[in-house]
């Protein structure tokens, strides 16, 4: 999902609002919403904040406490950006990353581990680094402290050649080639290429910026000779298209990946001076969100955002409301506390095989005002089927499929349990962000069509809000 600013303090609390924030987010991922919520505070706020960031998978947390530190121990705003970018997206990084990494932001870690050589296996540790008006706090197990530590090395054996090797046998294999052409033949031509070429390379860079500088194994990446992610891992994906496309940036205007660049570089500038003009104390746990409670206050957060830990495959509404509603600020205290649930599976786990039989002749009348009509092909596999086909997805009324999730999964009931109400008016981000806004016969529709169809996402991915009963 797009990054979000799940505080909103402008039209939430206002901007007169003086008392301390809480944030919580309990099943964090990559450091996307905290970026962005942090770099959308007011440089004038008067506000402190916690930021509290959990995540059950360890690789996660190392990252994000590395992309932490580099912000806070580079010596400026061009080096803290360029850094964070490449360690956070590129496959290979250059000489200067490697030397921040394994320089100053290694040493914090090197001296934790060097200090602790004595504890017992298993013991949780807690580091507090401070920084000027800021600070950021790590929690770990010994164990965990020392796997930290070797995520500024890569192995021995691998090469820039042969990381590259690894890399493109995952994203460019040959037995994937069907899956590759399905992700791209939605695109613009022109992104086509740049996905091609982030696909081939791993950098995020302009298109025709050099990457020979680029020619160190990324070692938060590369912790072994196999590649972590998926052929489908995109950048594009964690961010709002419409941002990225309204980047300044110059003649290149389908350079999408150099868009993304420029638009991250203003992002993470923001968002690094906020480090320094702010009081904003971060602390990163490694542990499962239902264990949360014997770490953190009840009643304490203006905001806790978890991601889509909501979704059935996972922990389910009912008890996600009922381990993390709890640290929600009372209705008395702070009327805008705001529990932030998403539920991306929902639609599709209530769709059955006759709902689409159904709503197939509505949907296809639908897609037809965006798509040209097209000649009934005797192939199945005809571009143009397949991408009237994909397309019914975005116009698909999944406002009645969601109706009977919530009476399935007993939305009334998780309200009168766990002393929480489903907000009706949401105040921090649209029920459906992603759904097409525009009518078809309004300027700018087709535009906004034919970018959600080139996204990952289908607009069936759903918010909820809660706020704690009064």
């Amino acid at each position: 999902m797009p990054a979000i600013d799940i505080l909103k303090l402008d039209t939430n609390e206002g901007l007169g609002y003086t008392a301390d924030v809480h944030l919580l987010f309990a099943a964090s991922g990559d450091l996307r919403n905290i970026v962005k919520t942090v770099a959308s505070v007011p440089e004038s706020s008067a506000n402190k904040f916690s930021v509290d960031v959990n995540d059950r998978d360890f690789d996660i947390v190392s990252r994000n406490a590395i992309l932490l530190l580099v912000a806070f121990v580079a010596e400026s705003d061009v080096q803290a950006v360029d850094c964070m970018i490449h360690v956070w997206y590129s496959a290979m990084i250059s000489r200067d990353h490697m030397e921040l990494l394994c320089g100053p932001v290694r040493k914090l870690v090197e001296d934790v581990c060097s200090k602790i050589t004595s504890k017992a296996p298993g013991t949780v540790l807690g580091k507090t680094w401070h920084f000027k008006s800021s600070s950021l706090r790590l929690v770990l197990t010994k164990e965990q402290w020392s796997l930290l530590l070797a995520c500024f090395s890569v192995p021995e054996s691998l090469t820039s050649d042969r990381a590259q090797q690894i890399r493109t046998s995952i994203t460019m294999a040959h037995e994937r080639r069907d899956h590759r052409d399905r992700a791209l033949f939605t695109r613009p031509p022109m992104h086509r290429i740049c996905a091609t070429r982030f696909r081939e390379d791993g950098v995020l860079l302009p298109f025709g910026q050099s990457r020979t500088p680029f020619n160190q194994p990324n070692p938060t990446l590369f912790r072994s000779e196999d590649w972590p992610m998926k052929d489908s891992a995109d950048p594009l994906d964690g961010w709002t298209y419409a941002d990225i496309s309204g980047s300044s940036y110059g003649p290149a205007t389908n350079d999408v990946y150099g868009k993304m660049h420029s638009y991250l570089r203003r992002l993470f500038a923001d968002f690094h001076r906020r480090l320094s003009s702010l009081s904003v104390n971060f602390q990163l746990f490694n542990i499962d969100a239902q264990k949360l409670d014997a770490h953190l206050q009840d009643g304490t957060f203006a905001r806790v955002e978890v991601s889509n830990i909501s979704d059935n495959w996972c922990l389910g509404a009912a008890s996600t409301v009922a381990h993390l509603g709890r640290f929600l600020q009372p209705s008395n205290i702070n009327p805008h506390a705001t529990l932030l649930t998403l539920f991306m599976n929902a639609v599709d786990e209530e769709m059955t095989s006759a709902d689409e039989l159904q709503s197939f002749n509505t949907e296809l009348t639908k897609v037809l005002r965006y798509v040209p009509p097209i000649e009934i092909s005797q192939s199945r596999y005809d571009p143009l089927a397949l991408l009237r086909d994909a397309a019914r997805d975005l116009v698909r009324d999944n406002d009645k499929y969601f109706e009977r999730y919530m009476k399935k999964n007993k939305f009334n009931d998780i309200e009168q349990h766990f002393g929480v109400v489903a907000k009706e008016g949401h105040t921090i981000i649209d029920k459906w962000p992603l759904r097409l806004k525009k009518r078809p016969i309004e300027e700018g529709a087709k535009d906004e069509f034919r970018l959600l169809l080139a996204s990952a996402h289908t607009g069936a991915e759903r918010y909820v809000e809660w706020k704690r009963a009064a």
